[in-house]
């Protein structure tokens, strides 16, 4: 999506193409586009999720379940360069929560997950061993997480083994982060 117009135009071209591409943008450097991209950040995390669930719900059986993608970074304001990603998956806590009281009438359980460093493509491209090298140290459990953890605990709290839990937020990280 397009925050601002292309070249020629004197403003900045932002594209986003996945929510994650916030950790490598620093405000510092966005000038005034600053507003358009936490706008279009928001817009790309949190409309697509109550749109996603809104075109759901209505066709869930009692007992259904929803498993929002939140990040650590929700917990402790993110890396350098990603507060409005940090900021978007807060509010993907705190909407996860309101939607478990909404949407509980229905007898629809609504969580999420909240991934730390998980070994994907992204950390590959974006961060640096040495980053990585220090999150892992500091990391109870000494490993970066793999994308099996996360499904994993996505498959458990869309299961029957999770019929009463809902509002919750299964943290992802080895330990790194507690609640």
């Amino acid at each position: 999506m397009d925050l601002m117009p292309r070249r020629g135009s004197r403003a900045q071209s932002i594209r986003l193409r996945r929510a994650a591409m916030a950790a490598v943008a620093s405000l510092l450097h966005l000038g005034m586009c600053w507003l358009a991209y936490l706008m279009g950040f928001m817009q790309l995390g949190l409309a697509g999720m109550l749109l996603m669930s809104a075109a759901v719900v209505p066709h869930m059986p009692e007992n259904g379940a929803i498993v929002n993608m939140a990040s650590v970074a929700a917990r402790h304001g993110g890396g350098g360069g990603s507060v409005v990603y940090a900021a978007s998956k807060g509010a993907v806590l705190t909407m996860t929560r309101g939607m478990a009281k909404e949407f509980a009438r229905g007898k629809i359980r609504v969580n999420c997950v909240s991934p730390g460093l998980i070994a994907t493509r992204f950390h590959d491209l974006f961060s640096t061993p040495e980053g990585r090298a220090a999150t892992v140290a500091e990391t109870p459990l000494q490993r970066e997480g793999t994308p099996e953890d996360v499904a994993d605990a996505v498959a458990f709290l869309a299961s029957d083994a999770a019929s009463f839990i809902t509002g919750e937020s299964i943290e992802i990280n080895g330990g790194l982060w507690f609640v």
